[in-house]
């Protein structure tokens, strides 16, 4: 419409301007237009049809498609239909199969029609037929139209397109979108923000006027799905074909997790012809930075968290919901967003008879585990002092795989209930109490990872006083914590132990991992002894990466960050840095220092070494 409100505002402005004046440029613009259409769109076929031969690499393609996306949906040629007609003028076409497309069947009373006019060679089924045919017959290519393309390539098209993508996914088949780069809304930074809108019942229910399903069934009936990036192999579109940026380890003949970067491509094409291109220049100045939100996850604010509760039997069940209050999930719940100190989500939903329960994100293990590793937005160090140190930790692939492995530890060990962010800041001592606070990361994982968190951040503060320490005072308080973390350790795995001991005495047994009368009574000790090995190597490597994610990743310690001068603190970090590094490629040989006694020798060490 930019176009159209150009001539508007030039007619507008013209001094001799007349009805008669207006209408012949209306109609000079429109025939424009149409002109401009057609050529888009064989621009659009012949850009698919392209890339479709350098993917498939078979002489003829067959093509699966839905809805109607031909001369009929635009000026003429069509976009999806485009790519089969472009195909078919090239001679490379074997089959195109048109799905009917319930409720409406655009694709019987349309695409067939265009089909059998141009005498192309292809067949009608129905929708529920697509993966059968896949399997059976045969498809070398998905392709449909949209409706909407959001800025990470999800796709908004007929109802049905998204099981098309589920289905190729499946059998290994290319799934592209066809469209012009209007159809392109770079304002939004996923498909969550595109509105689907639902259809009347009576669509579903009749036939013409013919009813076809009983009085009182419960119809729903969207217009659209939403298709996500990842299940998508390209947008095709006139400037070319956009494609996620794929690893060397990815083939792109296969659909990809990768966001789509629409407006970065759109970007660089336009700088070619910036005046042709003026329009949607403007429109990428307003550009978002795309998102993706993985496939079985779902965007969690209070607006959304209704319609996931309703999807949660056992959500319902805590909130005492009836299938009444499901049916009407937006007015039976309440969803209150409460602050956590922190930038994390936090919701107390509440339901019938002030039923409740606490919703809270996930910790985020990949600013933990995957970040620090390698080139991420969220990454920052003090720079450049920093920079050569980082660079060499990122590509020591040691150090990537001992990551790797305690990544691993932290998603499978489920060996109890615990804090998932726990520092020295959580902790909250006085004289007679002692309480930790802010459990907004808590889940089921390895005993280590709570216990690396509390020792890395105390080396944190040795390593910071080794570094800003001036007089004897600040050298004993630098020692003083090095013996606070031998205390925390051997307190830790004394009373455990002592509780662990104290329940078998009392039950005759060691626990449902080492049942009573499996083992004998007098190996318990050695059974404790592994154990206890286990949660140290842990808590080695857990450590270790808690200290390298916070001077490189995200989220960095007041310890570091409060010694003003560059210089001094990156001393304090290179020692944090070199020993962190140490200790976990240690763990993860499983030939880390015995106890924590040596531990702390292994810190002094490094102070010595790195000057």
């Amino acid at each position: 419409m930019d176009e159209l409100d150009e001539l508007v505002a030039s007619a507008e402005g013209a001094a001799d301007l007349n009805a008669e004046g207006v209408l012949n440029q209306v109609v000079e613009a429109s025939e424009q237009l149409y002109a401009e259409d057609i050529e888009i769109n064989r621009a659009i076929g012949y850009n698919g049809a392209k890339r479709i031969l350098e993917l498939v690499k078979r002489d003829k393609i067959r093509v699966l498609t839905i809805c109607n996306t031909g001369s009929l949906a635009t000026a003429g040629f069509g976009t999806a239909l485009g790519v089969v007609r472009a195909l078919h003028e090239l001679g490379k076409l074997e089959h195109v199969y048109a799905c009917e497309t319930r409720p409406y069947n655009q694709g019987a009373r349309l695409t067939a029609y265009e089909i059998v006019q141009d005498r192309l060679p292809g067949t009608l089924i129905t929708d529920n037929m697509a993966s059968a045919l896949m399997a059976v017959k045969g498809v070398d290519v998905v392709v449909i139209g949209a409706d909407r393309v959001a800025g990470n390539g999800d796709t908004a098209n007929k109802i049905g397109s998204y099981q098309l993508a589920i289905a190729a996914k499946y059998h290994r088949i290319p799934f592209f979108t066809a469209l012009p780069t209007t159809t392109i809304d770079v304002t939004m930074a996923s498909g969550i923000e595109i509105h689907v809108e639902e259809r009347p019942a009576h669509e579903l229910t009749s036939i013409f006027g013919q009813k076809i399903a009983p009085d009182g069934i419960a119809v729903w009936n969207p217009a659209f799905d939403v298709t996500p990036c990842a299940l998508i192999t390209g947008v095709i579109t006139e400037l070319g074909v956009i494609e996620p940026e794929h690893t060397e380890q990815e083939n792109a003949s296969t659909n990809s997790d990768h966001i789509i970067p629409v407006a970065a491509y759109l970007k660089r094409k336009t700088q070619e012809n910036p005046t042709k291109f003026k329009n949607l220049i403007v429109r990428l100045g307003k550009a978002v930075q795309p998102i993706a939100t993985p496939i079985g996850y779902a965007r969690m604010d209070a607006a959304h968290i209704k319609h996931y509760v309703a999807q949660q039997g056992l959500l319902t069940q805590r909130l005492q919901l009836t299938a009444e209050d499901i049916a009407n999930i937006e007015t039976s719940v309440d969803v209150k967003e409460v602050g956590d100190g922190n930038l994390n989500f936090v919701y107390i939903v509440t339901g019938r008879n002030n039923a409740q329960f606490v919703l809270k994100q996930a910790l985020p293990y990949k600013v933990i585990f995957t970040d620090p590793y390698t080139t991420s937005a969220l990454n920052h160090w003090t720079s450049p002092q920093l920079d050569e140190t980082v660079q060499a930790l990122q590509a020591d692939i040691p150090t990537k795989r001992a990551a790797a492995y305690f990544k691993q530890r932290f998603l499978t060990a489920t060996q109890a209930l615990v804090h998932g962010d726990l520092h020295t800041g959580s902790v909250m001592a006085k004289e007679g109490s002692t309480y930790v606070i802010d459990p907004e990361f808590a889940f089921y994982g390895p005993m280590g990872f709570d216990l690396g968190q509390v020792v890395g951040n105390l080396f944190f503060s040795y390593f910071a006083h080794t570094a800003t320490a001036t007089n004897e005072e600040a050298v004993a308080y630098a020692d003083w914590v090095l013996s606070t973390i031998v205390t925390f350790y051997q307190v830790f795995e004394r009373q455990f132990g002592q509780l662990w001991s104290e329940q078998v005495t009392r039950t005759g047994g060691s626990g449902e991992l080492y049942v009573a009368g499996v083992y004998p009574a007098d190996g318990f000790d050695e059974i404790q002894r592994e154990f206890f090995q286990d949660v140290w190597r842990d808590t080695l490597g857990f450590a270790a990466t808690e200290v390298i994610r916070r001077i490189v990743g995200v989220a960095h310690v007041a310890d570091l960050e409060s010694i003003a001068d560059p210089e001094v603190r990156v001393v304090a970090e290179k020692r944090a840095l070199t020993f962190a590094q140490a200790v976990l490629i240690s763990a993860h040989r499983n030939a880390h220092v015995s106890d924590i006694t040596a531990l702390v020798a292994q810190a002094k060490a490094t102070v010595a070494a790195v000057l």
